[in-house]
């Protein structure tokens, strides 16, 4: 039986015997330091309107900056797993921010400041303001 991966942040889990010698450096890349993003990783994006399409390391990620001038609508597409993301929106212009899976509906428009953002892993997304702030001009 080979190693085999969790579900919702893709964390190694190793087979038992498996990786003589290896194990250690197995261990720090696929299992600690994915813990430790997932638990307190900031990954800043800069959008600019259209869909941005998380790559697993920005998925696993606890907070998402968001920067950027929004030109038209944006869609931030998630990974359809158990997940919440703190999400500093600090993107100027005057377009929605949703988020979404590839087979879910957006989420309700995420407003400037700082919000949690969740999927439950079955397609769908869920926004909650957690505080206003106003951008400097």
């Amino acid at each position: 039986m080979a190693d085999t991966f969790t579900t919702s942040l893709n964390a190694r889990k190793q087979e038992t015997g498996a990786n003589e010698n290896t194990w250690g450096d197995l261990l720090n890349t696929d299992v600690i330091d994915v813990m430790d993003h997932a638990i307190a990783g900031n990954t800043a994006i800069s959008i600019n309107g259209g869909t941005d399409v998380l790559t697993q390391t920005q998925n696993n990620s606890a907070i998402l900056d968001l920067t950027g001038t929004l030109l038209d609508h944006q869609i931030i597409q998630v990974l359809n797993v158990s997940k919440a993301w703190i999400v500093r929106n600090a993107a100027a212009g005057a377009f929605n921010l949703t988020f979404k899976t590839a087979g879910g509906a957006a989420s309700s428009a995420v407003p400037v400041g700082t919000s949690l953002v969740w999927c439950d892993g079955a397609n769908n997304v869920y926004t909650g303001l957690i505080f206003a702030a106003a951008l400097a001009a």
